[in-house]
Parts: C-alpha cells; structure tokens; sequence
C-alpha cells in the first residue's frame, strides 16, 4: 500500500493511543447542561427564559447573522439559568444557557429527511435547517462551508480521517465502528459539490480504519468512486491547508481558502454527523470524545452537547495523581478547562487529564527553533515580540492570519513561551479592532 507524504517542517510526537482499542460508549444523559451562545466566534442571543422547558434539538439561541444554525439544547429539561461564560476558544465573555434535565430525553419533532434521489439544494437547505457544524475542531456551520466550496466550483473533495495529535482516537473509532455512516455521509457531500475526485485521508498509523473504510465503501452503491488514502503520519499532517496542498499539489494562498484551489475539506466526525441529520431528522445532539490520560478508565465517549468535565471524569473514575492539567481537546491545539463545571462544546474532541509539566516562562533565546518547525513557514517569535509591544499591524505583516494554530511553536520552544496562545490572543485583538473601525 502506497503511504503519501505531506511537505511541510513537521514534529514526531509520541502517539499515546491509550484508548485505541476502546469501543464507543455512551455516557448517561447529563443531570444538567451549560450551552455556551457562541458559534465559530459568533456570539448568539439567548431566545429562552428561565423556567421555560425545552426538547432535546430545540432552538434556545439566535444569531443576527439570518445563515448561521440555531444553538440547540441536547436534552430535554428546564431552563434553570443565563449566565456569563469564558469560551477558552475564543477568549471572550459569552452567554451561556443552563438547562437541568427531565431525564426523559424527548425531542422535537424530526424535520422529514430528503428523498433518496434530493436535488443538491434540497439537501443543502436540509442541512441549514437541522444546524450541522463542523466537527473538526473549527465548529464552522456546514451550510455556509458547502455553499461557499459550490460557489467556488471546487472539484476534490477531501474527507479528514488524520487524527494526528497525541491521546486522540475518537475518529479512528468511528471510522472502525461507524464506517458505513461515514461513507454514506461523504456520499451526500459528494451529491452536494459534486467533485471529480473525493478521498479520504487517513493516518497510515489506522490500517483497521482503512480496512473497514475500503468494505464500506466497497459495499455501497457508487462507493467505488470514493478514494481510501493513507498519509504519513506527522504533526500537523491533519491540517486541511496541508492536506489541500498535498493533494492539489498548490499552496493555499495567504488569507484563502482550501476551496479557493479547488479543494472541500471535512472530517469524518463531519460527514458521520451529516448521515445521522439525514437519518434522524434532528440537528445534532452529542459528538464523539476521547476521554485519557491520567484517568482510571480512558474510554472514547458518545456525549450530549453540554456536558459538564466533572460528568465525564466522573464516568471514568476521576483522576489519578496529582497536579494535573485538564485539557479540552488536543494536548497541541486543546485548551486548559478552568473549572469542571466547564461544557463539552462541538469544538471540543477530547477531555485530557495531563499531568501539569509547565514550567515558567524565560526570556527568548533566539534559537530560532519556533521557525524551523512552523508548516508554513511562519516566525513566530517575531510575532511573539510584536504581540506583547502592541505593533499589531507588524504582526499581520509578519503573517499572523496565515498561522492556524498548531502549536508547533510552543511545543518545541527551550524557553517554555506559550508562542501559540499569544498568537491567539493577538488574532483576536486585531479581529475585534477590525471590527471596531
């Protein structure tokens, strides 16, 4: 089997696959829920009140933006409060929905899924309407993501299955558990933007993944034009900008898209998502976590939208040892939960519990190693020495849009500076100064 490289300065990592062999399993419904009202940086108006019941899959948030989905509740119970919450994502101060749950888990009526036969707008308006995001860490509405790539005419469709960071192994077992549905998934993105090419991108580290991938698709009408691909596995090999350019054999250009050289990345947490909307009827309740690390029992987990930390280290016995840091997603691109109270977000991909190596920042020794790691070709210490001078039109000159945030640069700096989170934390700034002019 051919294993296809990606060329881009890349870091090895341990893979710590603790969980690798661990089937998904569903936590129970949680005793409460908090929604954060924000989607892909768009912050929502809460559309409930306190004391009000809702369904599972009910709208309780609204955007001014008439495309983007609705924030739904999970599960169904009574509003029990609003309150102000810190998305560690985006850095800023939201609105959060607290919903205490009824247990009974009733849902709204299921909207009525397409004809097998749907027009490519119908399937689109179907995904609009039932709100289906993102998975891949980005949380982006799917709506406007396919409409944008139809637009754009793009002709490779490209269906993320790399899984490249340490502890995380919820795809790889959806892709061996779930295999059927993510074919059927990436054929409804194929009736959509009807590619010339589509292929699914896997870590040649999964050969059971690309083994039940090949009988799925083997088994499913027109599945033979669907491509199984192994890549070699390095981070940040999962990058969509990275997989683009390995496979349109283009760079994307600085401030564009995938799509803008012909190439619709998704994950296969996605595409899965999409299969369960048109099964279902219902917009999207629970994604798939990998829960590991310092944990009694490490498991990849079916949890509702909202989910409390504490519920989740609960179901896996609590914590083992001391001084540990909880990370919501990956160890190279998660963020540090400030409380257990904290939700599980569509963002969110795993609950890592780490043991907390930090140690304090020095000052830079101008090593030069940020650079020599960066996959595009960044130098992240000149943006670090800007950023904390305030020169934020020096930082957008040194390219600070084009970063996507791996974490490369932190990972291997001797001197312990968090050059990725001050990278955030200046995108932001220079987002909402832009937004203020």
């Amino acid at each position: 089997m051919k294993i296809n490289s990606l060329s881009y300065n890349s870091i090895t990592l341990p893979g710590n696959k603790l969980t690798a062999s661990c089937p998904i399993e569903a936590i129970p419904l949680p005793e409460k829920i908090t929604v954060p009202m924000v989607c892909y940086g768009n912050e929502y108006n809460p559309i409930v009140k306190k004391g009000q019941t809702v369904l599972a899959g009910e709208g309780i948030g609204a955007s001014d933006n008439p495309v983007m989905p609705p924030v739904v509740s999970s599960i169904s119970g009574e509003v029990s409060g609003i309150i102000k919450y810190v998305d560690p994502f985006f850095g800023s101060l939201v609105s959060a929905v607290v919903i205490t749950s009824d247990g009974l888990g009733k849902t709204i009526e299921p909207e009525k899924s397409p004809a097998e036969n749907a027009s490519s707008r119908t399937l689109l308006n179907f995904i609009q309407k039932t709100g289906v995001y993102g998975l891949g860490g980005g949380g982006f509405p799917l709506y406007i993501k396919l409409l944008s790539a139809m637009n754009a005419r793009i002709n490779t469709l490209v269906i993320n299955g790399m899984e490249c960071e340490p502890y995380l192994t919820s795809d790889y077992r959806l892709m061996i558990e779930n295999a059927t549905e993510v074919i059927n998934g990436t054929r409804i993105l194929q009736k959509i933007l009807s590619p010339l090419q589509t292929i699914i991108a896997v870590n040649d580290q999964y050969p059971d993944a690309i083994t039940s991938l090949d009988r799925a698709r083997a088994s499913i009408e027109k599945g033979g034009d669907i491509t199984v691909t192994p890549f070699k596995s390095s981070y940040p090999s999962g990058a969509e900008e990275l997989l683009a350019k390995a496979i349109a054999k283009r760079e994307v250009p600085p401030g564009k898209l995938p799509q803008d050289i012909g190439v619709s990345v998704h994950s296969v947490a996605t595409v899965k998502s999409v299969n369960d909307a048109i099964m279902s009827g219902l917009p999207p309740l629970e994604r798939i976590i990998t829960a590991s690390g310092n944990l009694p029992r490490c498991s990849n987990l079916k949890v509702r939208i909202g989910t409390p930390v504490a519920d989740i280290l609960n179901f896996c016995g609590g914590t083992l040892g001391e001084n540990n840091r909880i990370i919501l997603g990956g160890p190279m691109t998660g963020r540090t939960a400030y409380n257990l109270d904290m939700p599980v977000t569509p963002t969110v991909s795993a609950v890592l519990v780490l043991k907390d190596s930090r140690t304090p920042e020095s000052e830079c020794i101008r090593c030069g190693k940020c650079i020599d790691v960066c996959p595009v070709g960044l130098s992240p210490v000149d943006i670090y020495y800007n950023s904390r001078a305030g020169k934020y039109e020096e930082c957008s000159r040194h390219g600070i849009d084009i970063c996507f945030e791996c974490g490369n640069c932190s990972y291997s700096c001797p001197s312990g500076i968090s050059l990725v989170q001050y990278i955030a934390i200046t995108k932001r700034e220079i987002k909402l100064r832009g937004s203020k002019d």
